[in-house]
């Protein structure tokens, strides 16, 4: 954190030259303490996502319940909080915000069938995870889209 520190005081002073180094050298040390492995990053993506042709919305089929929910989704500073809270001020939908509930179940999907999940189980587990008895639709947000894009399209 320090050379992000002296970083911005370099940047404040006009060093733009010693500022830049700082930014460098602490970006390096963060990069070095996270354990990221972007070849098997790539390989989950590419099972979630196998190539077949005519890429784009797969349907998975009716929803398990009679309203189906409303899914927000978009990068992080798109303004999805702000779209979520808007549809979720009506009085026929309620909001569970954003939750780890999709990943979780294509995570226990890709462990069952590493070849490709299937898509509609995956589906009604979600949903049912996300439901309350009695419920109105549902707003479900997310910044997190590419884990959905093979479902969603």
């Amino acid at each position: 954190m320090l050379h992000f520190a002296l970083g911005k005081e370099f940047e404040d002073l006009g060093e733009h030259a010693r500022a830049f180094d700082h930014v460098a050298a602490g970006s390096d040390l963060q990069r070095r303490s996270i354990n990221y492995d972007n070849a098997a990053h790539i390989a989950e993506i590419d099972r979630i996502i196998p190539p077949r042709p005519g890429r784009g919305s797969h349907p998975v089929g009716p929803a398990s319940r009679g309203a189906d929910p409303v899914f927000v989704v978009g990068l992080p500073r798109t303004g999805t909080t702000l779209v979520e809270r808007i549809i979720a001020s009506h009085s026929a939908m309620i909001s569970v915000g954003e939750t780890g509930a999709f990943s979780v179940e294509l995570r226990r999907a890709m462990k069952a069938n590493p070849d490709g999940p299937e898509l509609a189980a995956i589906g009604r587990r979600y949903v049912d995870r996300l439901w309350h008895p009695g419920c109105r639709p549902t707003v479900v947000s997310s910044t997190r889209p590419f884990r959905m894009i093979s479902i969603v399209g």
